[in-house]
């Protein structure tokens, strides 16, 4: 008996040697987050050895943030705790240690009157979470602090040190790792972080023996410990009572001390069970002036050890979300992925982290060059549409005058397709970017002038075939050439990073429409199936997550076309086709939807995503959603007069089409196919507007395509009363 009873203790005894190990490794897995607000890229040089071996031997990226203009510092460090974009007050700030006094009140006990939570005696506490959760709708609040409550749910415990205190309080930092009830488990983030400096703008300096030490003890008793540095962020706001000169000074001097302080934490960090980041959450003023929006981050430990990010969010090397931090930080942690967060895991590929700096300043120059580009370009369109409609119909004799118009306007639509080619090339500069783009676009219409033998109307159709072809190869390779369109999304202002976008999907629709009506005369066999399959075709092809990742745009396809389809075929239009036509897009977007939940898991786009909230939450975030968007396009529509120019078109040409004054019904009589193909365009355009966020820029891009067809027509019109050219249809 004493025997067996020997045995079984010791097999026991073997079975927990052998499982403690795993258990240990388990639970010493640690989170160490440097919160250094204002660094850059290009501060990271050998002058600092210890930064720069850091940033070396880890994984790289540039850091975007989808917040609407202009962003707060505060708003940042909200996204990363809540996965998604909050609201933010003014007293986002108000984070004290417990222990200290808030206008002469105890922090502990005035957090308890404003909120009906107790805190612990050692820990952080957010003053301000009342307010906050007010300021935000039920579907947003749920998500405040998730961050640090997916920790506590998991038993781990929280600290934050440090602060970036000036004139006003500023602790931000542990905003990061803030719980649901606005609390963190460990904290010195009051004035026993700093030094008086009187030498240092606001006299203030971070207390780097202070700030070690106090790690020292927290991360023996926190999972997750987030140190702020703050003497840049005091620069910054002191920075315009500074001389550059003596601005760069104290930067250099900052950077050296942290860097010393940084030597010192790295000496003692284990960085095989513990996941370091360099976060920043923005930098220098200066330099978002210059377009610089994006900033840098740094993760080193298991699974980060030299290379550079990659993020399924954006589905390109070294740019990343700041969704996409937290995600990773608690997949590490072995915590399972809420519904409620954005962002995806990164991981580390090969890759030299300084190319990384030279990607920032390419996209820096890209989206500092496209928007004077494309307001001069949108300007030269606006201008000659106005005066071809005026010529039109005020000097109708004036044939040369509007024929000369037309061609302008021909080479111009050359420019969505040549800013595509040209992205291959990527030119940086103006002296490059117009030479190319002018080079480009001559040879293209030279080119199509050739092919069509210098007919208005087969020019038109041949840019627009060759848009197509060149929108849909791009779409089949990730959309990395609309990444450097200047006519496509940008990484700096993080809406989209891959697929088709709102503009390219009104280009391609636009030329699709446009060349149906110019060549439907010619489809005499199988002219049903070619319409619905390259419909089909298309609504696909936008809607799929590999490929146009637009559930607006596939669903704009499929109704729209499948209208303009109807028309194109001369059926009637009843609500019987329209509801088909709905419930085939509902199928559509099912299908994609699935495709994307269950087989697109690990790259899951953001309708993926809709839909896993939508699992969680309720159909109440379709309607929040659909509230979203409006108040997008309403804000985006009275952005320009000519926005609301192009709405009052929108809604006269239906009326126009169907209730026709005399010469406009003799000109559709006249040309039946192009007619419906316009009116087709601008119902889809309607469609595009109603379905999709940001819709008016797809709407406007579509008649950049339509609208010289219809002046074309004209001339052609005018040309036949003149008897320049044979009457009939083209």
């Amino acid at each position: 008996m004493r025997h067996r009873i020997f045995i079984i203790i010791l097999f026991i005894s073997i079975v927990f040697s052998i499982c403690q190990p795993s258990l240990s490794a388990t639970q010493s897995k640690n989170i160490l987050i440097f919160d250094i607000p204002r660094l850059t890229l290009e501060d990271i040089t050998p002058q600092y050895p210890n930064l720069y071996r850091f940033v070396k031997n880890g994984a790289v990226g540039i850091m975007t943030t989808p917040l609407s203009e202009p962003v707060a510092l505060d708003q940042i460090y909200f996204s990363f705790n809540s996965g998604t974009q909050v609201k933010a007050a003014e007293e986002n700030y108000l984070l004290f240690d417990v222990n200290e006094k808030y206008r002469q009140v105890a922090v502990g006990d005035l957090y308890h009157s404003l909120t009906g939570y107790r805190a612990g005696t050692t820990g952080v506490v957010n003053i301000a979470l009342a307010k906050i959760i007010q300021l935000n709708s039920r579907d947003i609040t749920q998500n405040i602090g998730l961050f640090g409550e997916l920790l506590h749910r998991h038993s781990l415990k929280t600290a934050a040190i440090g602060n970036a205190d000036a004139d006003l309080i500023s602790r931000c930092g542990a905003l990061l790792l803030m719980d649901q009830k606005g609390q963190l488990d460990y904290g010195d983030i009051g004035s026993k972080s700093l030094n008086n400096d009187p030498s240092f703008p606001f006299g203030l300096r971070t207390d780097t023996n202070q700030v070690f030490n106090t790690w020292r003890d927290f991360h023996q008793k926190a999972s997750a410990v987030a140190v702020t540095l703050g003497d840049l962020e005091r620069l910054e706001r002191f920075s315009l009572y500074l001389s550059e000169l003596q601005r760069e000074r104290f930067r250099k001097q900052v950077i050296h001390q942290y860097d010393r302080l940084l030597g010192q934490f790295f000496q003692e960090i284990d960085f095989h069970t513990t996941l370091t980041m360099l976060f920043t959450a923005q930098p220098p003023l200066q330099n978002i002036g210059a377009g610089q929006r994006l900033s840098p981050v740094v993760l080193k430990g298991p699974g980060f050890k030299g290379g550079i990010l990659y993020s399924p969010s954006t589905r390109k090397k070294g740019i990343i979300t700041c969704y996409d931090l937290p995600i990773t930080m608690l997949h590490y942690l072995n915590i399972p992925k809420s519904r409620y967060f954005s962002g995806h895991v990164l991981r580390r590929v090969p890759g030299d982290w300084h190319l990384i700096r030279s990607e920032q300043q390419q996209l820096i120059q890209n989206y500092n060059i496209r928007w004077p580009l494309l307001t001069t370009y949108s300007y030269l369109l606006i201008g000659l549409i106005l005066i071809g409609i005026i010529g039109a119909f005020f000097w109708p004799k004036q044939l040369k005058l509007l024929q000369y118009l037309a061609q302008v306007y021909l080479y111009l639509i050359t420019i969505p397709v040549v800013f595509l080619i040209e992205a291959m090339i990527n030119p940086l500069n103006w002296f490059a970017v117009l030479g190319w783009t002018l080079g480009l676009a001559t040879l293209v219409w030279v080119m199509v002038r050739y092919w069509a033998h210098g007919s208005p109307l087969l020019v038109l159709s041949g840019i627009s075939l060759l848009t197509i072809a060149v929108i849909l190869f791009d779409g089949f390779f990730n959309g990395i050439l609309e990444l450097r369109s200047f006519f496509g999304y940008s990484a700096i202002a993080g809406a989209r990073f891959y697929g088709v976008g709102n503009e390219y999907m009104g280009f391609l629709l636009g030329a699709v429409i446009v060349t149906v009506s110019i060549y439907l005369s010619k489809m005499n066999r199988y002219r049903n199936q070619i319409l619905w399959l390259l419909t089909g075709f298309l609504a696909i092809f936008l809607a799929h997550p590999n490929l146009g990742s637009s559930i607006g745009g596939g669903a704009t396809a499929l109704i729209g076309l499948g209208i303009t389809t109807y028309l194109w075929l001369r059926r009637p239009i009843r609500w019987k086709e329209i509801v088909g036509l709905i419930v085939a897009a509902v199928f559509l977007l099912v299908l994609v939807g699935l495709w994307d939940y269950f087989l697109n898991n690990t790259n899951m786009t953001h309708f993926g995503q809709f839909l896993e909230v939508i699992r969680s939450q309720g159909f109440d975030t379709i309607v929040n959603l659909i509230q979203r968007k409006l108040e997008l396009n309403i804000r985006l529509i009275a952005y320009t007069f000519w926005t609301k120019v192009l709405i009052l078109i929108l809604l006269a040409i239906p009326f126009l089409y169907k209730k026709p004054p005399l010469p406009v019904a003799r000109f559709i009589q006249k040309y039946p196919n192009q007619t419906r193909g316009f009116y087709g365009l601008t119902l889809s355009a309607i469609i595009a507007l109603l379905i999709n966020d940001s819709g008016i820029v797809t709407v406007t891009t579509m008649y950049i395509f339509g609208l010289p067809m219809l002046l074309l027509l004209i001339i052609e019109d005018l040309s036949a009363k003149k008897g320049d050219e044979p009457d009939g249809d083209s």
